[in-house]
């Protein structure tokens, strides 16, 4: 029994480092290649400094990264569809932050990346909702990250309006 329990861990491990951590490469790809002319736009009030992107980043692809696995590790087993359906919003979500990226660094749709950004928060909230049936604390972890995505909408709408 103990065997099988450090293979569900390390498979839950596997289930959300990897995934998480392919997000966060694919997103920096975009948003270096792209850079350079999003320097050169107009930014909001309250835009954060540009060396605070990189950290809120790093914490919150480990808050996702612990909550993936907490949620994984407590449901694989006993509640296996719940799990499916949950994890499936999870690996959404992931999908939807990292092409957020594409649209407004690389390709400068900012319009069209305002409502990728809307539809990634829409996930992750049904996300952190799934997530609560089984594990308030995998639920709750992602409330910084919701918080970062409106932060993120802010500033995407005002670079719209101001560019």
């Amino acid at each position: 029994m103990m065997i099988n329990m450090k293979k569900i861990k390390i498979k839950s491990v596997l289930k959300t480092v990897i995934p998480v951590t392919a997000t966060a490469i694919v997103g920096s790809v975009f948003q270096m290649i792209g850079s350079n002319k999003f320097d050169t736009l107009e930014k909001p009030f309250l835009t954060p400094p540009k060396w605070m992107f990189p950290v809120v980043w790093t914490i919150l692809y480990i808050i996702l990264m612990v909550s993936g696995y907490i949620y994984d590790v407590k449901t694989c087993e006993e509640h296996k569809e719940d799990n499916a359906r949950a994890m499936s919003l999870y690996y959404i979500g992931l999908f939807l932050n990292g092409f957020w990226t594409l649209f407004f660094f690389t390709l400068n749709m900012h319009v069209f990346a305002s409502i990728w950004l809307a539809v990634l928060y829409l996930v992750v909230a049904s996300n952190l909702m799934a997530f609560k049936k089984y594990s308030k604390i995998s639920a709750y972890i992602l409330i910084p990250y919701l918080v970062w995505l409106l932060i993120a909408e802010y500033l995407n709408v005002g670079i719209i309006l101001l560019n």
